[in-house]
């Protein structure tokens, strides 16, 4: 069959339905389109300029690392002497290195005569004692301790002391025996009250009717306590 113009021109469906009609309809499906669109597709919305901006997260910053670099027993021992203060051990003793880092008192009798020497129990010494002591003061303060190994122990400000003296000994009273001990340390390190170097020196005591192995530890105890105490009054907050 030939296409006839004329009969598609007179297809009722053109003369019932105006332009403007047919324009309207196409309308609707378009925006209906769209609309779908919207509801299935993925869309980004655009800035919003007036919004409240997210806040800085910034990291907190860490407390200054410290490291104990050293701690020298510089005590000095007498060989021969009946002088209960001053710090004693026989011939065989100082030459061992191992009882000379441990020896913190010296038991004597009534007439002065040594009867044997005090050490801190074995994988101890007065090195390290004193070394705990500093460091927990130090962590008081607020500030890290570094060990070997750690990612930021070069980095970590140095910290040295120098222990003079550390000893015990006894005072035979009437009735009772004081038991003293004092010490000389000095500490150093560029913080806050440490910068100069400076010297803590203390003397503790404690009365009993006879020391015993417990009375001669809590002795070194008094001692590391005051020490502690003296260096709180002089380092300062961590920053």
């Amino acid at each position: 069959m030939e296409f006839d113009p004329r009969r598609f021109t007179q297809h009722p469906f053109l003369h019932t339905h105006s332009v403007p009609h047919i324009r309207s309809v196409f309308s609707l499906v378009l925006a209906a389109t769209l609309l779908a669109g919207c509801t299935l597709g993925r869309n980004a919305m655009p800035p919003d300029s007036g919004g409240t901006p997210l806040p800085d997260v910034t990291t907190p910053a860490l407390p200054p690392a410290v490291r104990i670099d050293r701690v020298d027993d510089a005590r000095r021992f007498e060989p021969r002497t009946r002088v209960a203060t001053t710090p004693f051990l026989n011939d065989d003793e100082a030459a061992n290195p191992a009882v000379r880092a441990r020896a913190f008192a010296q038991k004597r009798d009534s007439n002065g005569r040594p009867l044997g020497s005090v050490l801190l129990p074995a994988g101890q010494s007065v090195a390290k004692v004193t070394e705990a002591t500093i460091l927990k003061v130090l962590q008081d303060a607020g500030y890290r301790v570094a060990k070997t190994g750690d990612p930021d122990y070069t980095r970590a400000i140095s910290v040295t002391a120098r222990i003079d003296r550390l000893w015990a000994w006894t005072e035979s009273g009437f009735w009772q025996v004081e038991l003293q001990a004092s010490y000389d340390v000095t500490v150093s390190a560029a913080l806050p009250g440490l910068q100069q170097g400076p010297r803590f020196v203390g003397n503790t005591r404690a009365t009993m009717q006879f020391p015993t192995a417990s009375d001669w530890t809590a002795a070194v105890t008094r001692l590391q306590t005051d020490l502690a105490t003296q260096m709180r009054a002089v380092v300062g907050k961590a920053p």
